[in-house]
């Protein structure tokens, strides 16, 4: 008889082991997480990496009655980030970019700032990246994405020689470049918007006149032209147009390779 109830006692023990609860790996079981990594090889040489940018991360769920689209964002210093929040799961879009000075971005455009005089300011430091990717956000798990981070602007470095004439009169100089972009999207790297212009500092050094400027491109249906205007010792002023349309073909294709551009002024 004995034998019989400790038979039966272990045939509950067994049982009642047959009953568990639910073993997650995540306090998030029904959410994921989103983490990432940003790879910044894609600059041009010299080319600093920003000290932080922005990172967004869209997704988008449907029902019978709409569709809702739900926005994270957090600021990054390093190379890796971590989203705030939790995710439903499903693919998610991943957009990181930086905002130099005189930068604002809205909806996944760039935007370079226009001053009083209406052209564009030049960002005083630092260069627009930016970088996208899709992941896909599983329950109870963490979502691992890379960024490759690409250069969004172009330096235009321009080496001017005054030609038949006297240097030292020169009391003042003025130019602007016109036919660049003011707008970019930042998923794709297309130059959106009209026309615009841009200020050239040009600085003097004996007979050569020597001016860098970053652009984010050019639209390529404009005209690029350099409109210069000198003072001379004098009063009298003298204004010049360049068409280089032709030496900026193609300049939104390659943004890592600075484009160079020199020429003669006369300045009698």
């Amino acid at each position: 008889m004995k034998k019989i109830v400790l038979f039966l006692g272990s045939m509950l023990l067994l049982a009642s082991c047959d009953v568990k609860d639910p073993i997650y790996n995540t306090p998030h079981p029904n959410h994921g997480i989103v983490m990432g990594l940003t790879e910044w090889s894609q600059r041009g040489e010299g080319v600093e990496v920003p000290a932080e940018y922005l990172v967004e991360v869209s997704s988008t769920t449907n029902t019978a009655n709409a569709t809702t689209t739900a926005t994270a964002a957090t600021t990054a210093n390093a190379t890796t980030f971590t989203m705030p929040g939790l995710f439903e799961p499903g693919n998610v879009e991943v957009l990181a970019y930086n905002l130099p000075a005189g930068v604002s971005a809205n909806g996944g455009i760039a935007t370079v700032s226009t001053g009083t005089d209406g052209t564009l300011l030049v960002p005083d430091a630092g260069v627009l990246f930016s970088g996208v990717a899709t992941v896909h956000v599983v329950a109870d798990d963490t979502a691992r994405v890379t960024l490759a981070m690409q250069q969004r602007m172009r330096e235009v470095r321009f080496t001017l020689t005054i030609t038949d004439g006297d240097p030292e009169r020169i009391t003042d100089i003025k130019a602007r470049l016109d036919g660049v972009a003011a707008s970019i999207n930042l998923r794709t790297g297309e130059v959106i918007g009209n026309s615009a212009s841009v200020m050239l500092s040009f600085l003097r050094k004996g007979d050569k006149l020597s001016a860098n400027v970053w652009i984010i491109g050019i639209i390529e249906e404009a005209k690029q032209q350099i409109v210069t205007t000198l003072t001379f010792s004098d009063n009298h002023r003298i204004e010049t147009t360049t068409d280089v349309t032709d030496i900026f073909h193609h300049f939104n294709a390659d943004k890592l390779t600075p484009l160079s551009i020199t020429g003669s002024l006369y300045a009698p």
